[in-house]
C-alpha cells in the first residue's frame, strides 16, 4: 500500500507542475501576444500619420502628353 502512495503523491506532484508550467508560459504568450498588438498598432497610427501630414507634390498625366512634352519638368510647369 505504502509504494502505491508514493507513485499517487509522485504523480500529483508532477500534475501540479505542469499544469503550473501550462500555465506560466500561457500567460507569458498572451502578454507577448497584447504587447505585439500594441506594437503593431503603434506601426499603423504612426504610418498613417506619415501619409495623412506629408503630401508631396504629384501630377498625373496621360503617357501621351508627358511624351509630347519630351522631358522631365517641375511640377508647376506640368500642371499649367
Amino acid at each position: 500500500m505504502f509504494v502505491f502512495e508514493m507513485v499517487f503523491f509522485i504523480l500529483s506532484v508532477f500534475l501540479v507542475c505542469c499544469t503550473s508550467y501550462i500555465a506560466r508560459n500561457n500567460e507569458e504568450a498572451s502578454r507577448a501576444t497584447v504587447e505585439k498588438q500594441a506594437r503593431d498598432r503603434g506601426r499603423v497610427l504612426s504610418a498613417i500619420e506619415a501619409v495623412s501630414e506629408k503630401f508631396a507634390p504629384v501630377v498625373l498625366m496621360r503617357y501621351s502628353t508627358f511624351k509630347e512634352l519630351g522631358a522631365m519638368m517641375a511640377h508647376e510647369e506640368a500642371r499649367d
